[in-house]
């Protein structure tokens, strides 16, 4: 009885760690707040630095490009850290899932049952 328990909780864990794990990370109402005030700042300069200045058309459209390639890289870059920030911390469930598993399994061994001693050990792999 104890064992198809374990077997449960087990497969309700391998779901929930699946369901988790797709989840996006969402930055900290700390980190939004400092990114917009960055961002404002910066814009706020870039107006005044206009307003000073006496661009033509084509010195403000170079401007207006260059703001635009590099907000376009920024944008880029945040992407692939976020993509690398999500893959390391799926990973970090797999191994910690892997892990509660395993312990699952030698606690049954421990009171006996024999079908848990011989399992193989989880794989971080199948849980990811």
């Amino acid at each position: 009885m104890k064992f198809s328990s374990t077997l449960l909780a087990l497969a309700a864990l391998t779901g929930a760690s699946s369901a988790l794990a797709q989840t996006a990370p969402a930055p900290t109402p700390a980190e939004a707040s400092a990114q917009a005030g960055v961002a404002n700042a910066n814009n706020a300069a870039a107006a005044q630095a206009i307003h000073q200045s006496n661009m033509n058309a084509a010195d403000q459209a170079r401007y207006d490009e260059d703001r635009a390639a590099y907000i376009a890289a920024r944008r880029a870059r945040h992407h692939e850290a976020a993509v690398d920030a999500q893959i390391y911390d799926r990973q970090q469930r797999a191994y910690a899932d892997a892990m509660y598993a395993w312990r699952i399994q030698v606690a049954d061994c421990k009171r006996g049952h024999q079908a848990a001693c011989k399992a193989p050990t989880p794989d971080p792999a199948n849980f990811w």
